[in-house]
């Protein structure tokens, strides 16, 4: 366990990003992340000035929502994981999805996917090789540290819970990548994903640029 993830593990006020517009789902994630400090944001322009003002440990978003651009969601996860990965804050993604198993009982799902550093980092430049391929197909080939499909029939208190405890297990035991991303990103140096590599590169506080 990393001396990040085991003073995160041991915080026990974290400070969360909610990205979420639904009402009902605000509520949910307001009550299931009691005891922390939770700041919703309803739209990428909320996100990005949240952002800019604090620090958060842990972002938790949904992965469609109408004030986003396109509404498209592999658009609306390129975005979060570019924010992700820039300020260091490990990210779930909720999706309310049908199962098809669940479905022959009248019910519905919700999947959870966490996301380390390192997951930010291939994700992005997984969708930068592949941006010729339908939306399905490449939301399908995307993988993260961890994924989990609860039964519910929408994001509960106790979803966005089990979110968070998700997210705080994998970045307490960060893979040999999302280490050494952390260790360039504290010498001083940025990393920039261009035409679907990685490069360090000298400049303090680099940015992510897609190209």
């Amino acid at each position: 366990m990393s001396a990040e993830g085991l003073m995160l593990e041991a915080k026990s006020r974290l400070s969360i990003l909610v990205v979420e517009d639904n009402r009902k789902n605000i509520e949910n994630a307001v009550l299931g992340l009691r005891g922390h400090d939770v700041v919703v944001a309803k739209t990428m322009m909320e996100v990005t000035d949240s952002v800019i003002k604090k620090k958060f440990d842990y972002i938790l978003s949904d992965v469609r929502f109408p004030y986003a651009d396109g509404h498209k969601p592999i658009a609306i996860i390129s975005e979060i994981l570019t924010i992700a990965f820039q300020t260091d804050s490990p990210v779930v993604f909720l999706m309310n999805e049908n199962n098809s198993i669940l479905q022959k009982q009248g019910a519905r799902s919700v999947m959870l996917k966490a996301c380390s550093i390192s997951d930010a980092s291939a994700t992005l430049m997984h969708i930068s090789r592949h941006k010729k391929s339908s939306e399905e197909e490449l939301f399908k080939s995307l993988s993260f540290s961890r994924y989990e499909v609860v039964a519910a029939g929408c994001k509960t208190p106790e979803v966005w819970k089990t979110a968070l405890d998700m997210i705080r297990n994998v970045n307490a035991n960060p893979d040999q990548m999302d280490r050494l991303i952390r260790k360039v990103k504290g010498s001083g140096l940025g990393v920039e994903i261009k035409d679907g590599t990685m490069h360090v590169v000298a400049t303090k506080g680099s940015k992510i640029k897609m190209r």
